[in-house]
């Protein structure tokens, strides 16, 4: 059988198929190499970042867009040749602040008023309420002690025309209960009892 001659030429085909495979395979493999070799600098190397410049345009432009995001804070170099000579650490600008100062104000059940008449102060007051998430409604200012319908209440005394004490007072004004009417005078009455009997587990029932 191997004297056949379709047999000889099958594998004679066959080891050409073969011989041209691998030739192809070099030459691509020698075509991909002198490619990396001569391509552009650029193409290699260290990464670069390509989006940085971009994604960091687009931030600023959101953060700028919206300043409830973030808050920036201004830094201060406080080892400045400017500043060093203005900067004393052994200076306290609350070291006369008496800390335990009691309110010269008062608001109990609803009304305020000043608690020494014997101090000479002009003193006023005013409600804060809350008009929305991010927003409170500020009224007029009142000089007449007396009754307040606010839970926040902001109290300044002056003395001889300039502002020398202030507080913020609060207390917590009880909701009354409102009481639901029905009105029944105007229903259709009906004459017809309906009475609806449910199933109810054993455990149920204990409880």
């Amino acid at each position: 059988m191997s004297d056949h001659p379709e047999y000889v030429q099958s594998i004679l085909l066959r080891d050409l198929s073969v011989k041209r495979f691998f030739a192809t395979f070099c030459v691509i493999l020698v075509f991909t190499m002198l490619f990396s070799v001569f391509s552009p600098q650029h193409y290699s190397g260290p990464y670069q970042q390509v989006f940085e410049n971009s994604l960091r345009q687009i931030l600023e432009n959101t953060t700028k867009s919206s300043y409830w995001d973030e808050c920036e804070l201004p830094f201060y170099d406080f080892y400045d040749d400017g500043i060093l000579p203005y900067v004393n650490p052994n200076v306290n600008p609350i070291s006369d602040c008496n800390a335990d100062e009691k309110p010269l104000t008062f608001l109990i059940k609803g009304s305020w008023g000043l608690k020494n008449k014997k101090m000479k102060l002009e003193c006023r007051t005013r409600c804060h309420r809350r008009e929305s998430e991010r927003r409170n409604k500020i009224g007029n200012w009142s000089y007449k002690p007396g009754k307040v319908d606010c839970e926040v209440l902001e109290a300044v005394c002056a003395k001889n025309k300039t502002d020398v004490y202030g507080y913020l007072h609060t207390q917590v004004i009880p909701t009354k209960p409102k009481k639901q009417k029905v009105h029944i005078e105007q229903l259709k009455q009906y004459d017809v009892t309906v009475i609806l009997l449910d199933s109810l587990a054993y455990s149920q029932a204990i409880r």
